[in-house]
């Protein structure tokens, strides 16, 4: 089966001579990567296990998101979510072996899909404790309003050994 063909604006080489796309061209791939992940998407959960001696540095960033304002951020105990002013939101929560420690990266003229990009992150900042330990995140890229300390306070996650459970709001059980 061919690829589905992706309409894209005339290019327009008085706004960018060289290859003629601009902003428009560039949401115009966002928004079709996005539509493309749907069939596939699943409560964002991403579990790591870190083997390192005691002291290092584990960070877990978002998705980034960019637009030509400044998006607007928030941070609070284990969870920080990013938003443009359109609505796209990365949110990053934590829910078994971080400390409290958010923040945002951002960045200027660093991203295709806009001036000013921002990734908030999770950062483990009284260092790891060595030898091994396990680290689990709840990531979210979406347009929906997310609330990130509610979703903190409303999943919960039991880690047994290597396996890990996580259980969503409405009694969805995700092994892991």
């Amino acid at each position: 089966m061919p690829a589905p063909h992706v309409f894209l604006p005339t290019a327009d080489h008085v706004l960018s001579p060289h290859t003629g796309w601009t902003r428009a061209h560039w949401e115009t791939l966002a928004e079709r990567q996005l539509e493309a992940l749907v069939p596939y998407a699943t409560p964002g959960c991403a579990q790591y296990r870190v083997l390192a001696p005691s002291g290092v540095t584990v960070r877990e960033g978002g998705y980034a998101v960019a637009a030509r304002t400044r998006p607007t951020a928030e941070r609070g105990h284990g969870w920080a979510p990013a938003c443009t002013g359109n609505g796209l939101t990365s949110v990053v929560v934590a829910l078994h072996g971080w400390d409290e420690d958010t923040d945002i990266a951002r960045e200027f003229e660093a991203n295709a899909f806009g001036p000013h990009s921002a990734t908030p992150y999770l950062r483990c900042a009284a260092g790891h404790p060595g030898d091994n330990g396990m680290y689990v995140t709840l990531l979210a890229l979406t347009r929906d309003r997310v609330h990130p300390q509610a979703l903190r306070e409303s999943v919960s996650c039991a880690v047994e050994g290597d396996e890990v459970r996580i259980t969503f709001p409405e009694g969805h059980t995700v092994a892991v």
